[in-house]
């Protein structure tokens, strides 16, 4: 699925290997992006995901395309958008 390939991470390459340095906030488990949230360690991404996909009724043509916007949004911006949308989830 398409939605796996988004805002991925930051990397270098150190002595001919490709290293993994900042997460995304999207690849972070809940629980550590949101600790006071509980201990999901479900990816923000997939969490996004799920929500996507109830509110447009199992359409993931219409998910990936609500996903998209998260492929340019910064790690502040996400926040913002997945408080709104799932805080009270």
């Amino acid at each position: 699925m398409n939605y796996l390939n988004y805002n991925i991470s930051v990397i270098k390459l150190i002595k001919g290997e490709l290293i993994v340095v900042e997460s995304s906030l999207l690849d972070k488990p809940m629980s550590e992006a949101f600790p006071a949230w509980g201990n999901s360690n479900l990816p923000v991404r997939d969490a996004l995901w799920d929500y996507y996909m109830e509110l447009n009724g199992r359409n993931t043509m219409k998910t990936e395309k609500d996903m998209d916007p998260y492929k340019q949004m910064s790690a502040e911006q996400i926040k913002i958008q997945v408080e709104k949308l799932l805080k009270s989830e």
